[in-house]
């Protein structure tokens, strides 16, 4: 986050970590560096207003126009769910066909149920019975994947099990955390 987002949400030095998340600190204090994890930033992302067709599509343009230049065919969002406006987000983009390339989504596990019926609403409106032309598409071209609407496809439900690297369990913790990471905590 940086100073503006932090202030518009009231974060302070004060501001405690909630459980199942925290707020990075500077070194020797307890002023925000701006990273938040796990369910700090899941606070933050709960009071972002749902974005506009206009924001989807010009967001969509930019990681498209930066995907492709580096040869990426295949995009993937880990984490279906974790905003209320995903399933808005991903109908602008099937309905508009906004993309040239594949995107395959995993479900945030919590949130699957509704993804899921989202879905099927979505493929349901979509597929068409069996005519003369539909026959005819695909047997020109038997590579189509019925997977996919658009370019776009759920492929699964994400669980986490052990979050990020401050949050994980692990069975002994590092003795040098990564760039980014809480100085490590070894229990004496």
């Amino acid at each position: 986050m940086n100073s503006a987002l932090i202030r518009e949400m009231k974060f302070t030095a004060a501001t405690p970590d909630p459980e199942g998340g925290f707020f990075s600190r500077q070194p020797g204090s307890r002023e925000l560096t701006g990273h938040a994890a796990e369910s700090a930033w899941m606070s933050v992302l709960a009071t972002r207003a749902p974005l506009t067709a206009a924001q989807t599509r010009k967001g969509v343009a930019r990681a498209v126009a930066l995907w492709t230049q580096h040869g990426i065919t295949t995009a993937s969002e880990m984490g279906l769910g974790l905003s209320g406006d995903d399933i808005s987000i991903v109908q602008t983009i099937v309905d508009e066909q906004l993309l040239p390339i594949d995107l395959v989504l995993f479900a945030k596990a919590s949130s699957a149920d509704r993804i899921i019926t989202a879905a099927y609403q979505i493929q349901k409106s979509r597929t068409a019975p069996d005519t003369d032309t539909s026959t005819a598409m695909l047997a020109a071209r038997p590579d189509l994947d019925k997977r996919y609407i658009n370019r776009v496809r759920l492929a699964g439900i994400k669980f986490w099990l052990d979050g990020s690297v401050d949050t994980m369990f692990m069975s002994r913790p590092f003795t040098t955390n990564p760039p980014g990471a809480r100085p490590p905590t070894i229990a004496v």
